[in-house]
């Protein structure tokens, strides 16, 4: 699987139109998280990266500024979403892959990835924009993970 990421990450490197990028700088994502703090939105993903602001782009925007390296989020296999908001998840949902996995959840995207990839959600990016809005929850009840339908 970390295989697929760095090649994903490599290629990803290739068709950016910046050059000359350390590849030793790369940070692949598998799960990114946005939530709402108030008025404000907050993006944080599975290797430490976080940004936020007044929208997507303002939060991607400090993310990708406050990052250490290159945060690569075309690699992103799932995108937790505080509360179910079809503007907010189609707007991110542009900004990742079409086979992205969504739901609802409030979980450390540092710690949920390994759990995602046994009991991933079912509804995708693609799926989400063509209609289907029925959105999985993850929820932990008694210091463990669960996938809600």
């Amino acid at each position: 699987m970390k295989r697929w990421i760095w090649a994903l990450a490599a290629l990803a490197l290739l068709w950016s139109p910046k050059s000359g990028v350390d590849v030793g700088k790369l940070r692949p994502v598998q799960v990114v998280r946005v939530a709402h703090e108030g008025a404000q939105v907050e993006i944080r993903t599975d290797v430490g990266a976080w940004g936020a602001g007044m929208d997507i782009s303002a939060a991607l925007e400090a993310l990708h500024e406050g990052a250490e390296g290159v945060v690569v989020l075309d690699t992103a296999e799932y995108l937790l979403v505080d509360r179910e908001d079809p503007a907010l998840i189609l707007e991110m949902g542009e900004r990742l892959r079409p086979s992205c996995m969504v739901c609802i959840g409030d979980a450390d995207p540092e710690t949920v990835g390994a759990y995602l990839q046994v009991h991933g959600p079912e509804t995708t990016v693609s799926l989400y924009r063509a209609g289907e809005r029925r959105l999985s929850r993850l929820e932990e009840k008694d210091g463990r993970l669960e996938l809600v339908s």
